[in-house]
């Protein structure tokens, strides 16, 4: 802060700013230091006032309206998106893998519904059975399978639904699981079998990275969310023994990017509440769809 006298006293100074304390008048004080204004602050009629000599009034005035025009809109007020019902897409997505986990319960190699739903490489390659990339992700082979998923996933789900809407973050979760499924089968071939939702959480994880990785104006920044999706990748994604399967993950991981960066070109439109109720709905919509198919 500067506090200069100014340097006629035989001249009275000018009321340019004022305040009901010094802090108030903080920010206008810097505004006439930047100008190379000389100015003080000294108690006034509203509390506290900022004065400067009468040959620099004109000057501090003008700077002080320019500062506020360009600054008259900032910060920007937060976006509060509406969504109504639409906005507990997350918690239902989670209650649904539950209720799912209840009718098929843990994977003994005969249940019906792993048996018509599981990612079953030998009937999707040779038997055209693509559905299955979607119905694997609603079954888990077991109880901790299950409540890890909805765990790590109803916390991903709502971060991302915070970025594009809820209804959006469901639909390309969706996309992505699916689609690093794909992929998988493809590399694994014929004897690849599985099931879970975690190929479409680290899609999720791959949607938010590749959202920041469009928000990035150089190269060198492009690391930093990319690192991130890895580092998660590393600690979340290759534990838990020999039934982890590490390709879903990176796959559904890399298909996140991917989506997400084409998501975020979308962003101001995803915010509407009706295209959230859309995808939302073809969401649900591809997830029947595949049930009713695999039956």
């Amino acid at each position: 802060m500067t506090e200069a006298r100014h340097e006629h006293d035989d001249a009275a100074p000018c009321l340019v700013a004022t305040g009901r304390s010094r802090h108030d008048l903080a920010l206008p004080a810097l505004v006439l230091a930047a100008a190379a204004i000389d100015h003080e602050m000294a108690p006034a009629a509203a509390g506290w006032g900022l004065f400067v000599g009468p040959e620099d009034r004109g000057a501090a005035l003008a700077e002080l309206a320019a500062y506020e025009e360009e600054n008259a809109a900032w910060p920007p007020p937060p976006v509060m998106a509406r969504h109504g019902p639409v906005g507990w897409s997350p918690i239902v997505v989670c209650l649904a893998l539950l209720w799912v986990y209840s009718l098929s319960g843990p994977w003994d190699g005969d249940g019906a519904l792993f048996r018509q739903g599981a990612v079953d490489g030998r009937r999707i390659l040779a038997g055209g059975e693509w559905w299955r990339l979607v119905t694997g992700l609603t079954l888990h082979a077991d109880l901790s399978h299950v409540l890890g998923n909805v765990t790590l996933g109803g916390v991903i789900l709502a971060l991302l639904a915070a970025e594009i809407g809820p209804g959006a973050a469901v639909f390309f979760t969706l996309a992505a699981g699916a689609m690093g499924n794909a992929v998988n089968v493809r590399v694994h071939g014929v004897s690849y079998l599985g099931v879970g939702f975690s190929t479409a959480v680290f899609g999720s994880i791959g949607l938010l990275c590749g959202g920041r990785i469009i928000a990035r104006a150089d190269l060198r920044s492009y690391l930093v969310p990319v690192g991130a999706g890895a580092g998660l990748l590393a600690m979340l994604g290759t534990g838990g023994g020999a039934r982890t399967d590490v390709g879903a993950h990176v796959w559904g991981l890399a298909a996140g990017c991917l989506l997400g960066m084409i998501s975020a070109r979308g962003e101001y439109t995803l915010g509407r509440t009706r295209l959230q109720w859309i995808l939302l709905a073809l969401a649900w919509f591809l997830v029947l769809g595949c049930w009713y198919l695999a039956y």
